[in-house]
């Protein structure tokens, strides 16, 4: 029987799941809410039955798991599998061995890391970072993080907690931050800070197409909106998308002068918006960047959607040797 990997994606909403094989293919989804806030064993529980869902599932498809990956949310020591924190999932929610628990219930090797890592480490593999030795990820969505890529190895940094890009300080006196900082580009870039600026304007007197797509309530703007507005030629909607592009410009400028990456990667559901996005943070990384550093590097849309987070974890198995070569070889036979 073939064997394959079982591999979860925890996000504040909704917990992802899936089978993948040792090619990238994911031969089997699941999804469920997360219930986030409901209290640390609840949500662990949760992910517990996301696992045993796909096991099970595994039967039918003819193929045996040998390991499960996750990527879980926060800060994190990967290697040794223990969650520090995810404040998205559950205040409470803190020092978490989440593969020894993982291991102990099922038998299987576990291995964890970072959700936006894994999307990273998915895209490298198989999406629109094949091939590339040099690059950052970054998604944007309720918050903006980055997998970083130097040399063809996954940047840590000293505590395992580097690439926190969201957190770099682009407006000094700008809006509050999830992390208590001022003015950070998640502040600014992720989805609510994209709604908070145009309702904003909005509230201010200006007229815009946003409010009517949003029947009227305030409350229900959304990035999505927006961009739907700005492809109707609303004037706040492009000034609200072109500010987007231009504050994420600026951060990733200084991060491709720091590491001059060949490739930087835009995911995430705010980057749905396409070129009209990435077009803006491609102008600005031109414009401030330094000049040999912004020639080199592409900036692309990822390509594997909600599928890179999937295989990204599995393959977390066999790229720490979890699951030896001779093994991968004869998976991929």
């Amino acid at each position: 029987m073939k064997e394959c990997l079982v591999a979860v994606d925890v996000g504040g909403t909704n917990i992802a799941s899936g089978l993948v094989d040792f090619q990238g293919n994911v031969l089997a989804r699941g999804k469920k809410p997360t219930c986030a806030g409901t209290g640390v064993q609840n949500v662990l529980g949760r992910i517990m039955d996301a696992v045993a869902a796909e096991i099970e599932k595994s039967q039918a498809l003819g193929c045996t798991p040998v390991g499960v990956g996750l990527g879980i949310p926060g800060l994190q020591d990967s290697l040794k599998g223990l969650s520090y924190s995810a404040a998205n999932l559950d205040p409470a929610w803190k020092q978490i061995k989440v593969t020894a628990q993982v291991e102990q219930r099922f038998g299987l090797p576990a291995e964890m890391d970072n959700d936006v890592r894994c999307h990273a480490l998915g895209e490298k593999l198989y999406g629109a970072g094949r091939g590339v030795e040099n690059l950052i990820l970054i998604t944007l969505g309720t918050g903006i993080g980055a997998g970083i890529f130097l040399n063809g190895k996954m940047f840590y940094g000293a505590g395992g907690c580097g690439g926190e890009v969201g957190h770099v300080t682009i407006m000094e006196d700008g809006p509050l931050c999830s992390c208590g900082n001022h003015g950070c580009v998640e502040a600014l870039c992720g989805a609510p800070g994209i709604s908070r600026r145009a309702r904003e304007e909005i509230a201010a007197g200006v007229q815009s197409k946003i409010l009517a797509l949003a029947g009227g309530d305030l409350n229900a703007v959304t990035p999505k909106l927006i961009y739907e507005a700005a492809l109707a030629g609303d004037p706040l909607a492009e000034k609200v998308m072109a500010q987007t592009g231009n504050y994420l410009g600026i951060a990733m400028a200084g991060v491709v002068n720091i590491i001059n990456p060949e490739l930087l990667i835009i995911g995430g559901g705010v980057a749905g918006a396409g070129e009209m996005l990435i077009g803006k943070v491609r102008e600005t990384i031109k414009k401030r960047a330094m000049a040999q550093q912004a020639a080199l590097v592409k900036v692309v849309s990822a390509e594997l959607g909600e599928d890179a987070g999937l295989i990204g974890a599995a393959m977390l198995l066999p790229v720490r040797g979890r699951i030896d070569s001779q093994r991968m070889e004869q998976n991929l036979r």
